[in-house]
């Protein structure tokens, strides 16, 4: 059950039964015709780019929601001071909570404030209404509106990163069912030619920018203790072998 399956199946019902005579004929159910146009939207689960756009965005709703409950608090705020500043010379604009909000929001589109900022300048108010107008544009339309795009391009890239990864443990898995199924020969280490396995490419190259050469070194120094450790061991145990032998020759 694939979510872009019953989103396509719940588009290609609603269109089916909006063209049925006798169901279509009501005012209320013709709303179901002008539904039809959303079958464009069957686009969106025809390509895999469409619907990682989506998916992040349907992803970062949470947190806009949240941001958007934070920007209604900072208007609401922002509105008791404009009451309080400016509503008595300029009722038609803060003579309430409702009417400050709506000028407010006006101000938050950064379109069509300049009527109400002239109102001020010509009740002599310009001074303490560009601070207000500055400080409500700098928090709400730059910082809070650049957040919700942060966040959404967040989303994207985590999406984008899944997606990669993904990707990577499929073919990951194709090796291991091709290697089982007898696809894939293993071969000595000494019969492969050098040729083929310079031009391999690493899954992911690692990024050596941040080890430095001290630590290479010391690296480097651990895997020739660990041969030299391993070369003794089985010097030791061939020792051992030979003693276990002659004990047992002895006993005999």
């Amino acid at each position: 059950r694939v979510g872009w399956n019953v989103f396509d199946f719940l588009l290609v019902a609603v269109s089916f039964v909006a063209q049925v005579t006798f169901i279509s004929s009501g005012r209320v159910l013709r709303i179901l015709r002008v539904l039809r146009a959303f079958r464009t939207l069957r686009s969106i689960s025809a390509l895999q780019s469409l619907q990682r756009i989506a998916e992040a965005l349907f992803a970062a709703i949470p947190d806009i929601v949240n941001i958007l409950l934070f920007l209604c608090i900072v208007m609401f705020i922002f509105a008791v001071v404009g009451v309080n500043l400016f509503g008595e010379d300029l009722p038609e604009y803060f003579g309430s909570l409702g009417l400050t909000m709506r000028s407010l929001f006006v101000l938050l589109t950064q379109d069509g404030w300049v009527t109400s900022y002239d109102a001020l300048v010509a009740a002599g108010l310009q001074d303490i209404g560009g601070i207000y107008y500055g400080m409500f544009i700098t928090v709400g339309a730059f910082m809070i509106m650049n957040i919700i795009v942060g966040v959404i391009v967040n989303h994207l890239q985590a999406n984008y990163q899944e997606v990669k990864e993904l990707n990577i443990l499929k073919k990951m898995d194709l090796n291991k069912v091709a290697a089982v199924q007898g696809e894939i020969k293993t071969v000595d280490i000494g019969d492969v030619p050098s040729s083929l396995w310079r031009r391999q490419v690493p899954v992911e190259k690692p990024d050596f920018s941040k080890v430095s050469l001290s630590a290479l070194e010391n690296y480097f120094l651990i895997i020739s203790s660990i041969e030299k450790n391993l070369a003794e061991y089985k010097r030791l145990r061939d020792i051992l072998d030979k003693t276990a032998i002659c004990i047992q020759h002895s006993n005999t």
